[in-house]
């Protein structure tokens, strides 16, 4: 499991530093993806393989669905983290999802979202209001 949350800077090369506490779980290789809100998802790869095969499930023939399938799967890379516990994100994946230097890198649960500072600080002040509601929403999911 993944939490917590982590200021980072990427270098000149787009290399990142993936906080120790959070490489425990990870393992040497991870899978880069198009995460939600503008952030970026990273998974141990046996944790993006389960994903993929819950999409393989899914009735392509469905528009939306096969746009979600193609987005996840077309956007992965697999990289590898290197003995100074960095991996690389493609130039095309930096520019894409607005990187420049300071990042955050949190922990959800079963993958960790890699974000561009500004847009994490824009993300959270935008939903600062929202836990209690969502909060009392929880129960029921579980009822249906």
């Amino acid at each position: 499991m993944f939490y917590g949350s982590y200021n980072y800077s990427l270098d000149d090369k787009g290399r990142l530093v993936v906080p120790a506490k959070l490489r425990s779980d990870l393992g040497s290789e991870v899978v880069l993806t198009k995460g939600y809100d503008g952030c970026l998802s990273m998974y141990p790869v046996g944790e993006f393989e389960k994903m993929l095969l819950s999409l393989k499930s899914l009735p392509f023939e469905k528009s939306n669905l096969r746009v979600y399938t193609r987005s996840i799967a077309y956007e992965a890379e697999r990289l590898m983290i290197d003995k100074s516990g960095r991996i690389t994100i493609p130039p095309e994946m930096l520019k894409n999802f607005n990187f420049v230097k300071d990042v955050v890198i949190a922990g959800a649960l079963d993958h960790i979202e890699i974000w561009a500072k500004e847009i994490y600080e824009e993300y959270q002040k935008h939903h600062e209001n929202e836990f209690e509601t969502v909060a009392e929403d929880i129960p029921n999911l579980y009822e249906k």
